[in-house]
């Protein structure tokens, strides 16, 4: 080949021919450096052929690194065994969440106020600080607790939207990604949610929620049949109405005869559906609760639906609102455990007539609120209001007149001291 490109010597710079082997000035063996150090490409236009193959590493060299690689990597294996104060013992596998799982780590999450809207009218959302719970810290990133101004709140993803509706037969509360409207909720044509979304609702068990409370106690809650039987002997809904055991394909855990955790399956109906919540491609999770023990028992179900990326986050959902429950429960309760016995439980001394409310103020105001809700056209604060002002004047009248429950005033007092009376039995058995 008499062709001439402009090749040079990667260690002299002398020019070279195309096809040579060796450089003509150092001596150097010729094995095609790159086109960057050509400035040509000559060497590309060559047989494929002739051009040269450059082999540095004899087959004794590569086996050798291959052991030393091997080597490297059982040293690692070795030592990333070694016991380390550092690592954690593996976890056991979660079948249900319960509370021998539960965090016990605390977390602070934003609070977020809901809007809501019901039987007096708009409500403004509440303010709030910060709320601490029970989270580890990667899943509290990714919540917030929500609230409307009613009983409960729940956790959450951040970013989505909630509202609140409350009525005589209870209070609901829904999350979602999704804008929620208000209309809509109360509209007759409107059918439920589909995609991601929370519900939090707490039915009453001595007004018209008493029927959705009598379902729910129908299919998972067989030790309270007599509440369902006292239901169905009013005549309005016929048996019919209260199917008798779990739904076929829904998951169920018990805590309690009063706690049920479920799972209802994608496209399914189950207990997940009995709600506002439609079937749809992802599965729902929650719990059912029942607030007390007697004939009107209060229920408060959740159901959570997520995305698959955010399943995670379920189990710690479900969870705090069943410490919320609880908390707020044995909160009311503890105090009337100071006046030894509640409600109509209590009976004056032989020697004395006893009068007024046997129960703190506080705990009698609260209670008030509580059993009071949705039974009249008046909000919380004038619930209190009232609460406070029934507490004073019942300092006038004996305790079981109060009890008994009279006038409008009396049996409002006297809700109150009944609902303080079931916390007091079912956390204080005989």
């Amino acid at each position: 080949m008499d062709e001439k490109a402009d090749l040079v010597c990667s260690h002299c710079g002398e020019k070279q021919s195309v096809g040579d082997r060796y450089c003509p000035n150092c001596g150097s063996p010729f094995f095609g450096q790159d086109a960057t150090n050509r400035r040509t490409e000559g060497l590309t236009k060559l047989p494929l052929h002739t051009i040269p193959i450059r082999r540095t590493e004899s087959a004794t060299h590569r086996g050798l690194l291959a052991i030393i690689v091997i080597a490297l990597i059982l040293v690692v294996a070795v030592w990333s065994r070694r016991p380390s104060s550092s690592q954690s013992a593996p976890q056991p596998s979660v079948i249900a969440p319960s509370e021998s799982t539960t965090s016990t780590q605390t977390s602070s999450v934003p609070f977020v106020g809901c809007k809501s809207d019901g039987q007096t009218g708009p409500v403004d959302a509440p303010f709030g600080k910060s709320r601490v719970v029970n989270v580890d810290a990667s899943e509290a990133q990714k919540l917030a607790y929500y609230q409307s101004d009613n009983e409960f709140g729940v956790l959450a993803p951040r970013g989505w939207y909630c509202f609140g509706t409350y009525g005589s037969d209870g209070v609901s509360l829904y999350v979602s990604p999704n804008k929620i409207s208000g209309t809509e909720l109360f509209s007759d044509k409107w059918h439920g949610f589909v995609g991601p979304v929370i519900q939090l609702s707490t039915e009453s068990g001595d007004t018209s929620g008493r029927f959705g409370v009598a379902k729910v106690i129908a299919r998972i809650f067989p030790t309270h049949k007599d509440f369902v039987a006292s239901v169905i002997a009013e005549g309005i809904e016929p048996a019919s109405s209260f199917p008798s055991g779990p739904y076929p394909k829904d998951i169920l855990t018990y805590r309690s005869n009063e706690l049920v955790e479920y799972q209802t399956p994608a496209e399914t109906d189950g207990l997940g559906t009995n709600s506002n919540l439609q079937p749809d491609v992802n599965p729902i999770s929650g719990v059912a609760m029942l607030m007390a023990e007697d004939s009107d028992s209060d229920l408060l179900q959740l159901s959570v639906r997520l995305l698959p990326q955010q399943s995670e986050l379920a189990a710690a959902i479900v969870q705090q609102v069943e410490r919320d429950a609880l908390d707020q429960a044995k909160h009311i309760s503890s105090v009337v455990v100071s006046q030894n016995k509640a409600a109509s439980s209590v009976s004056p001394p032989p020697s004395s007539v006893s009068m007024g409310y046997p129960v703190p103020e506080e705990a009698f105001v609260e209670a008030y609120v509580i059993a009071n809700k949705g039974q009249d056209d008046l909000d919380d604060d004038q619930l209190s209001d009232l609460a406070h002002h029934e507490y004073q004047l019942g300092k006038q009248i004996d305790t079981q007149t109060l009890l008994l429950g009279g006038d409008l005033l009396n049996t409002r007092g006297k809700r109150a001291m009944d609902y303080l009376d079931k916390l007091y039995r079912q956390y204080h058995p005989k």
